[in-house]
C-alpha cells in the first residue's frame, strides 16, 4: 500500500472532488446513451429491459430505497471521522470506488443481462431484500462502533485505536 499524507482540511475537499467526478462520469455515460439512441443498445438481448424484474416493482424499488437511505446515512456519518495521518494511494482508491459503483449499477439497472442469477420471483426477491437489510444493518452497526476511526478508504487516523466492541468483538 502506497501511503500519502493528508492535511485534515483537504480530506473533505478530496471526497467532494471524487463525488463530483463520479457524477460527471455518470452524466457523460447517460449523455452517450441519449446521443446514440438508447434503443440501439436495448435491441441487443443482453441490454434489454428486465421485464421479469420490473414486474415486481414494489420489491425492486424497496431494494433501491434501502441503498439510497444507506448511502445518505453513510455520507452524513462520514463527516464525524477523524483526520487521516496516512491514506491509500489514489489509484488503489480509484479501483475500490470503481468496483463499488459497478456493483451498485448491477443492482440498480433493470437490464436483463446485468446482475441477476436467480429468477425474478417474489420469494427470491423477498429473500434478497431480507439479506440486503441484514447486510446493510451489519454495515451500519460496524460503522457506529468504529466511530471516528471509520474511513471510506484505507487510512491510519490521528489517535487511531483498536475497536473491540459491536461486531468487532467477534472478529
Amino acid at each position: 500500500m502506497t501511503q500519502r499524507s493528508l492535511a485534515p482540511e483537504s480530506v473533505g475537499m478530496q471526497r467532494w472532488k471524487t463525488v463530483l467526478f463520479a457524477a460527471l462520469c455518470g452524466a457523460a455515460v447517460g449523455g452517450l446513451f441519449k446521443l446514440t439512441g438508447h434503443h440501439a443498445l436495448s435491441e441487443i438481448s443482453f441490454f434489454a429491459k428486465d421485464h421479469a424484474l420490473l414486474s415486481h416493482s414494489s420489491l425492486y424499488y424497496a431494494c433501491l430505497g434501502c441503498w439510497v437511505i444507506f448511502s445518505l446515512y453513510w455520507e452524513i456519518a462520514a463527516k464525524d471521522s477523524a483526520p487521516a495521518k496516512n491514506s491509500e494511494a489514489k489509484a488503489s482508491r480509484g479501483v475500490h470506488v470503481f468496483l463499488t459503483n459497478a456493483a451498485l449499477i448491477m443492482i440498480a439497472a433493470p437490464i436483463y443481462g446485468v446482475g441477476r442469477v436467480w429468477p425474478a420471483s417474489s420469494p427470491v426477491m423477498i429473500a434478497g431484500l431480507g439479506f440486503e437489510i441484514v447486510g446493510l444493518s451489519l454495515a451500519i452497526w460496524a460503522r457506529r462502533h468504529l466511530g471516528r476511526n471509520w474511513s471510506g478508504e484505507i487510512t491510519i487516523k490521528q489517535e487511531h485505536e483498536l475497536i473491540r466492541s459491536g461486531p468487532y468483538q467477534y472478529l
